[in-house]
């Protein structure tokens, strides 16, 4: 799981600041989501070919705060709006 998530979550808190939304680049949130939802396989293959896994659900939020993709920026993006 991301501990960089928690890591910046804690310091927010520290300060006395209440975090609203976690801005993510895309890398940070397929490691959320599958952290949250089990992958299920969603293909039917052939024999020796790979089926393709995709999480059950999208999450949402974060131990409570609200999760927003940012498409535009690096895969580990993260910032943390308060």
């Amino acid at each position: 799981m991301p501990e960089v998530i928690d890591q910046e979550l804690e310091r927010k808190r520290k300060l006395g600041q209440t975090p609203k939304i976690i801005y993510l680049g895309f890398g940070l949130y397929n490691e959320v989501r599958n952290e949250q939802f089990e992958p299920i396989a969603a293909d039917i293959v052939a024999d020796g070919q790979a089926a393709s896994i995709f999480p059950t659900e999208e999450p949402t939020e974060y131990k409570g705060v609200k999760l927003h993709v940012v498409e535009d920026e690096d895969p580990d993006y993260l910032r943390i709006e308060t």
